[in-house]
């Protein structure tokens, strides 16, 4: 039987893949513009811009071996949090001439809670707009 989580290894697991995920986005030439965004009704994990695309990125970790897929764990309510943030940063940053995009950063974890894979769904959920 699966060993049940405190909250505080819970939030430090989430902090790994976090991690983990900031440094393949910047690996694979994004520029990390935020970590963990928050406004009134919205949030977003990681804001990073790559050229002229600013991707929200939520970050979702399982255990190796589940049976439901961490992109499987994001709701309706939880993509209109992470749009609610995005569009209260791009109006405080005014951001013009750029595409904003949501992406899923799916994280599988070891029997230790490490980072084992990580794969990055780009555009995942809503449209991707343009803003000018």
């Amino acid at each position: 039987m699966a060993q049940r989580l405190t909250q505080e290894q819970k939030a430090e697991r989430g902090k790994r893949a976090e991690d983990a995920v900031a440094r393949r986005l910047w690996w694979d030439g994004y520029r990390i513009l935020e970590r963990n965004y928050a406004v009134r009704g919205g949030e977003a994990d990681i804001i990073a811009r790559k050229d002229d695309v600013v991707a929200f990125v939520e970050v979702r970790a399982r255990q190796e071996g589940s049976e439901i897929a961490p992109r499987d764990t994001i709701g309706p309510g939880k993509e209109r949090r992470i749009d609610t943030a995005a569009s209260a940063y791009v109006k405080a940053k005014r951001l013009t001439d750029v595409s904003i995009r949501y992406d899923i950063a799916e994280v599988w974890l070891d029997d230790r809670g490490r980072p084992k894979q990580i794969e990055i769904l780009e555009g995942a959920f809503g449209e991707p707009r343009r803003r000018r």
